[in-house]
């Protein structure tokens, strides 16, 4: 009986990132093919097996993401009625993309609502609305950290109290909260709540 000798990996079938051994083909004088595994992969076998169980049942899951996330924000915002903002006047082609970005997003199509918004901000850096509708669309496309980021920017351009201050950290608390870093979303939280602008009690 001849034999013919391979050595190497290949990738398991059933997991991508787990490394089983190639089979080694034995040819017997009758031409019969028969599969074995080389001698120094036998013991070997076994515990390759089981790290591929390993490594598959290890994976971390992707983030939840909240695809009703930026109308629960607005409608969450919305009730706090009473402050009038102050916001800058946007010139024609911004408010022309700004109102292409929301036909895009009511049609689900994000990635172009989030191109349209980026071309806006280049025109209108300062807008703060602009950057929290964009850290909006983050939220619902899985880039919580982009959401974050812009979603503070706006934050720090904006009015600092009313409607489009809760719209801020009621996003950077969603993010935070997919992100799984639950003391900086409860911290978040609790910002939202100060930001409505409570009336005066009458003596």
């Amino acid at each position: 009986m001849s034999s013919s000798w391979e050595s190497g990996r290949e990738l398991s079938p059933f997991c991508p990132r787990a490394v089983i051994p190639k089979p080694v083909v034995v040819v017997s004088e009758r031409g019969q093919h028969l599969v074995h595994y080389a001698p120094m992969w036998k013991n070997l076998t076994i515990f390759l097996a089981a790290l591929t169980l390993i490594a598959c049942a290890t994976t971390e899951p992707p983030p939840v993401i909240n695809e009703e996330a930026a109308e629960e924000i607005r409608a969450q915002a919305r009730q706090d009625d009473g402050v009038i903002e102050v916001v800058p006047l946007a010139d024609g082609d911004v408010q022309i993309l700004l109102e292409r970005a929301n036909a895009a997003e009511a049609r689900g199509e994000l990635e172009e609502a989030r191109r349209l918004l980026i071309q806006a901000a280049d025109l209108a850096p300062r807008d703060p609305r602009i950057w929290q509708h964009l850290a909006e669309i983050e939220l619902e496309t899985g880039a919580f950290q982009a959401a974050i980021e812009h979603a503070l920017k706006s934050f720090h351009l904006g009015p600092q109290v009313g409607p489009l201050c809760s719209r801020n950290w009621l996003t950077v608390a969603e993010a935070q909260s997919a992100l799984e870093n639950a003391h900086l979303a409860s911290a978040a939280s609790e910002r939202a709540e100060a930001c409505p602008v409570r009336a005066r009690e009458r003596l």
